[in-house]
């Protein structure tokens, strides 16, 4: 019942995902040399982030760049990586308060249309064409030892939930079902 309710609960927020709104676009430096253009959009329980990489410093320096709320939020969460391989690349979570699955894209060519360039791009038909793909089949979810943790907890306390409803209905019943005998003797 709790893998149930998560699959429910991820195709919900992916369907109610409409109501996006995009994130500001800014530069970052990763891994001391990579500097990154980022953009992405958000609605409730569904976040994209989109990244291409733009250059490469010729001094190493500390981790840097604007969009730290949006984007280390993701990266702490363990959803949202910029790996020095790819050109672009894009990371599409799904949960609420904290995301239990994740997709990536990346794109290694230019010539490839997805993820966008965050750039000119507009992040919230960005996240739905991501979501598209994920409803396709066409890409399988990651996941890291932090979402893992999430999905787990998640589906232990909806097992839970559902373990008291299903609990109090057939006691419900059992009482509903006892009455009237009692009544008639």
């Amino acid at each position: 019942m709790g893998l149930a309710s998560c699959a429910l609960c991820t195709w919900l927020l992916l369907d109610r995902a409409g109501e996006a709104s995009a994130t500001a676009s800014d530069f970052l430096v990763r891994h001391g040399t990579g500097v990154w253009i980022t953009g992405g959009a958000d609605a409730t329980g569904v976040h994209w982030r989109n990244a291409q990489q733009s250059g490469r410093l010729q001094t190493v320096i500390d981790d840097l760049g604007g969009g730290e709320g949006e984007w280390n939020d993701g990266v702490l969460q363990g959803w949202c990586d910029l790996s020095p391989a790819p050109l672009r690349t894009g990371a599409l979570a799904v949960g609420w308060p904290f995301p239990w699955v994740i997709w990536r894209f990346s794109a290694s060519e230019s010539i490839e249309s997805f993820p966008p360039n965050p750039d000119g791009a507009d992040q919230v038909q960005a996240m739905k064409r991501a979501i598209t793909r994920i409803l396709d089949g066409a890409h399988a979810p990651t996941t890291t030892p932090s979402t893992s943790r999430v999905a787990a907890i998640f589906m232990v306390g909806a097992s839970m939930a559902w373990w008291i409803v299903i609990c109090g209905v057939l006691r419900l019943r059992k009482n509903r079902s006892a009455t009237p005998r009692a009544a008639s003797e």
